[in-house]
């Protein structure tokens, strides 16, 4: 009997896939240049809605918490999106509705063994419950007093292969909806990927509480997400060098120092604006120091993330001709070799051989870095085989175009609200 339960669950699970991801898939070929244009140039992914199905329930009454996000068609791909529902209140997850679960009901939610990890929102060390051990015991440390429900389990299955299709290698044991929602709690979901002008719906089943829960009151109650995103910028700002010949001529005709640059940027809640300093080279003697000068600003609605892994780093490439000077430690890092996989060192590598060797750049961001502008310098000068080739051939003007690169993982937040109103 439990196999045929099992069977009919995965049908169900297979039949709710189907739908929801075909209509994902009419929203986003039903996007049209209209409705891109309500994503501005600053942002990354957005929110377009954050709303349940039905906004007033009965008690006890059931509906769907809706979250559909879109990444801007003028930015990049984003990477292993995350999002997570919190401050549920006297609601409840549809699939957790027994506190706490029992060992059957467990089955429903994670076929895993005991296995630690890390709660980032009670800083609590929670574990997996051992559904081998009877009776169902408490999985806290010390600082933890409640019992473990299906809020704190990962990997929430809607259904499940047959031991036929495992066997064949047709499906994994469990079915999931979001292709990340094997490693994440059922409050949460995620996918990998997010392309771009894609829209994606996210849906969380929620119950509100009875009435003699709400004591006959009318209930209200903020319910809040928070999504995790890697995302990237490139960014290429042209720096345009004059000879010393070029300026006399320009002062003598009247013609302004100033030549306009060009540059080009991907979309994202960061902006890398530059800012404009004349370089100069002369016609005689060596090659002076210079600087390339940019600014890095938040100008998204959320902020940048605390994260454990590589990314909020900022690379820039050095232009062919140009050689950064050993002033670059005042503004870059010294990096180590086994954070980059294209770094073949072995310990550590400064800014300098860095840029001689690779030429490239890096800096790693903080969060609270990007509180107000942030300001970078690449000291550079023009080395000495492209400067004797400027003078040889009496170039009045050369153009070198820079690459800034920011990897980083992105944070939104925000909040709807649902009502429960009393039978009497």
């Amino acid at each position: 009997m439990k196999s045929n339960v099992l069977v009919g669950k995965r049908i169900v699970a297979l039949l709710f896939l189907t739908v929801f991801v075909s209509g994902c898939t009419q929203q986003a070929a039903g996007s049209t240049k209209e409705s891109e244009t309500l994503l501005n140039k600053f942002q990354g992914i957005a929110v377009l809605q954050f709303a349940p199905l039905k906004a007033q329930l009965l008690p006890g009454a059931s509906t769907y918490l809706q979250l559909r996000i879109r990444n801007n068609a003028l930015g990049k791909t984003a990477r292993n999106v995350t999002v997570r529902i919190e401050g549920l209140g006297l609601y409840h997850l549809l699939d957790c509705v027994s506190n706490p679960i029992s060992s059957d009901d467990l089955y429903k939610f994670n076929s895993k063994d005991a296995v630690e990890l890390y709660d980032d929102i009670g800083g609590n060390d929670i574990y997996y419950i051992d559904i081998s051990k009877t009776p169902l015991q408490q999985y806290c440390n010390d600082e933890c007093s409640e019992d473990v429900t299906c809020g704190n389990l990962y990997a929430a299955a809607l259904g499940y292969c047959s031991d036929e299709e495992v066997a064949t290698g047709a499906c994994e044991e469990e079915i999931f909806l979001f292709d990340k929602d094997r490693e994440l709690r059922v409050t949460e979901h995620g996918i990998n990927y997010l392309f771009t002008g894609d829209e994606y719906d996210f849906m969380w089943g929620i119950k509100a509480p009875d009435d003699p829960t709400i004591s006959g009151i009318y209930y209200k109650q903020n319910i809040y997400y928070t999504i995790h995103y890697d995302y990237s910028s490139e960014n290429y700002f042209s720096v345009v060098a004059m000879s010393d010949e070029e300026v006399n001529r320009r002062r003598e005709t009247g013609e302004s120092l100033k030549v306009e640059s060009s540059g080009s940027s991907t979309a994202g809640p960061l902006e890398v604006s530059q800012v404009q300093v004349p370089v100069y080279f002369q016609s005689v003697g060596g090659s002076l120091e210079h600087t390339f000068v940019f600014n890095v600003v938040n100008r998204g609605e959320g902020s940048l993330a605390k994260t454990v892994n590589k990314n909020n780093t900022l690379i820039v490439t050095i232009p062919e001709g140009l050689e950064v000077t050993d002033n670059c430690k005042k503004w870059w890092d010294e990096v180590k070799c086994e954070d980059f996989e294209f770094l073949e060192c072995e310990d550590t590598i400064p800014c300098y051989d860095l840029a001689k060797d690779y030429r490239i750049l890096i800096k790693r961001i903080k969060p609270e870095e990007l509180v107000g502008t942030f300001n970078l310098q690449v000291p550079f000068k023009i080395n000495p085989t492209e400067l004797a080739f400027l003078r040889e051939n009496n170039i009045p003007l050369k153009t070198y175009l820079f690459k800034v690169e920011m990897n980083y993982t992105y944070s939104l937040e925000g909040f709807t609200s649902i009502h429960t109103k009393p039978l009497t």
